[in-house]
């Protein structure tokens, strides 16, 4: 992975790799995950967003998002990481599965650029899943990147902080995550709490805990209804 990848150069990369990184003989890996993938129990489908929702910086939000889907893909995916902050921790991507020579990592923080980087990578069959912070999202922005996604049949993982709870949403799954009292440093524990979610009910939530030198993911707690 480079230190940064232009937006100049961002197109040509993409259309260099259309078509070229999803062999149909790739086998998912297989990663000790306990049950996080209770509240992603279909896992995320090709053409599909999830949101996910941090009430607060360092909530856990990105790492719960990267370990619901890394272990459901080929080792070979394409990965397009749009950080505006300068926060991704290529070590931690390593712990988690990715190949590095197959991850795109572009550093903007203009919203428009980070915008359209992401609009880019869902429709340009170039890369299998799109990881993105946007902040502000209209509406119509938002179902433009859902759109994308379909057309390029690619995967969206959306980081966004507590006010895209005042704003509409076209994700394919939404997720509210809140950090709390934890046992230990190296095993951190998160509310998740399901607010939306495709042809099923909304509302369930439970406990995780993630492991830092592992980065594994287990349910400490099984969904339950958020209100009880």
């Amino acid at each position: 992975m480079s230190q940064s990848t232009s937006l100049h150069d961002l197109r040509a990369l993409l259309q260099q790799g259309a078509g070229a990184f999803r062999s149909p003989l790739s086998l998912p890996r297989q990663r000790e995950t306990g049950e996080h993938s209770s509240w992603l129990p279909k896992g995320l489908s090709a053409g599909e967003i999830s949101e996910w929702i941090a009430l607060e910086d360092g909530s856990g939000a990105a790492e719960l998002a990267l370990s619901s889907v890394c272990g459901q893909l080929p080792a070979d995916s394409r990965w397009l990481m749009i950080d505006p902050q300068g926060e991704t921790y290529a070590p931690a991507l390593v712990q988690r599965g990715l190949d590095l020579s197959r991850v795109l990592l572009v550093q903007t923080q203009d919203a428009a650029e980070a915008f359209w980087a992401a609009e880019q990578g869902l429709r340009s069959r170039g890369v299998d899943v799109v990881c993105c912070r946007l902040p502000r999202l209209a509406p119509l922005a938002f179902r433009r990147l859902k759109l994308a996604a379909e057309a390029g049949e690619s995967r969206c993982l959306l980081l966004r902080g507590p006010e895209a709870l005042r704003e509409t949403s076209w994700a394919d799954v939404r997720l509210l995550v809140t950090p709390l009292l934890s046992p230990s440093w190296r095993r951190r524990h998160f509310r998740v709490e399901i607010l939306k979610v495709k042809n099923s009910v909304p509302g369930r939530a439970a406990q995780a805990e993630f492991d830092d030198e592992t980065g594994v993911v287990r349910v400490v707690s099984k969904l339950a209804d958020s209100t009880d």
